[in-house]
């Protein structure tokens, strides 16, 4: 399911919504948000391939069981340490 909304009140922005997926054009993902930020601290590539190995590891682990992807910031403290232990 495809729904485009021509501008969002709340943001300012336009984005599309697929799903419950909502992709902001302008806005970069998840894991390409961390490899700048990590770059911007001029941390060295095998630092950046570990953080985002473990990153992706953990969205894996955290997928629902329709197979969506889930942000992290949608996720519990308990979910989190479900993945730890």
């Amino acid at each position: 399911m495809l729904f485009t909304r021509p501008y969002n009140a709340l943001y300012g922005r336009m984005y599309i919504m697929i799903g419950c997926t909502v992709i902001e054009p302008g806005k970069p993902k998840l894991l390409e948000q961390v490899r700048q930020k990590i770059q911007l601290k001029h941390m060295s590539v095998r630092t950046e391939e570990a953080y985002v190995y473990w990153i992706r590891d953990f969205l894996r682990y955290h997928k629902n069981k329709t197979g969506d992807w889930q942000h992290p910031s949608h996720l519990y403290d308990s979910q989190v340490n479900q993945y730890l232990t």
